[in-house]
């Protein structure tokens, strides 16, 4: 990022379009530049990230946050099944999507092996229902929890290895994909392959490969030295269980990827805020 702003300049360009339609507002918010900014402001010594969390940390802009609306679907939320990707794509991250798929259902077939504590059920979820829910993005990965006992699924927002997205970034866009997606309908529609879908809770997770931006952000976020995300994390949970009160606790779960030898190995982050 070559230009430079202030901490006022961050705050109104990250306020645009709050008072004209704060419904518009919210569930486009992780697309705005200023989320992505990445360092400090001219006149600041604190990074843009907690300029920006410690405004979204005021009470009209957290309950505008926690209003984004359900996207509903008349067409049911379905698995994909086929692994097939396109080698002129330069999407990156939904290629790595689909590899990490294929590795979970068809190991054998697959070019990859994973090592984590989850298991991938679907890739490239969309979460509109027509033509007019423009802009609506898709859920990178699916997966469930190993040890069923949890009863967790994961929403996992996907970045590759060379990503320079802010983890502010991130992190809205996966908690604006969990507050669009139609819970009931998922359950039913989505994880019926579970034994049960009693007592599941659906969890927002990041899935960031190690030394990348948003992993070395997180890391910074667990020494302490990002207060106001950490304040904006705990309030965006709170709204998740306003919203849905019947789950027991749904926090945020990060993943870091890592690849040793021929192995890309996932692990939970640990989190000590």
């Amino acid at each position: 990022m070559s230009i430079k702003h202030g901490e006022e300049t961050t705050i109104k360009e990250l306020l645009e379009g709050f008072d004209n339609d704060s419904v518009k507002w919210a569930k486009t918010l992780y697309k705005n530049n200023c989320v992505n900014w990445r360092g400090k402001p001219t006149d600041s010594e604190r990074p843009y990230s907690e300029v920006i969390a410690e405004k979204l940390l005021e009470s009209c802009y957290l309950a505008a946050l926690k209003n984004i609306e359900v996207v509903k679907r008349s067409e049911p939320y379905a698995l994909k099944h086929e692994y097939k990707i396109n080698p002129d794509s330069n999407r990156k991250e939904e290629k790595f999507a689909i590899r990490l798929a294929k590795a979970h259902n068809e190991p054998e077939n697959s070019d990859i092996k994973v090592e984590c504590d989850f298991c991938v059920m679907g890739y490239q979820i969309p979460l509109k229902g027509g033509q007019s829910d423009r802009g609506v993005g898709k859920i990178d990965l699916v997966a469930t929890a190993k040890d069923s006992s949890k009863k967790e699924v994961y929403l996992l927002e996907l970045k590759k290895d060379s990503s320079t997205e802010t983890l502010l970034r991130c992190i809205l866009e996966i908690y604006t994909y969990w507050c669009q997606l139609d819970h009931e309908k998922f359950i039913k529609n989505f994880v019926k392959k579970l034994e049960t879908n009693q007592g599941l809770t659906i969890i927002p997770a990041i899935l960031i490969f190690k030394g990348s931006l948003p992993h070395n952000e997180y890391e910074e976020l667990n020494e302490g030295n990002r207060p106001n995300l950490a304040k904006l994390i705990g309030a965006l949970e709170k709204n998740m269980r306003e919203r849905q009160p019947e789950y027991s606790n749904p926090r945020f779960k990060f993943f870091e990827i890592s690849k040793v030898g021929e192995t890309y190995e996932i692990n939970e982050c640990t989190r000590k805020w």
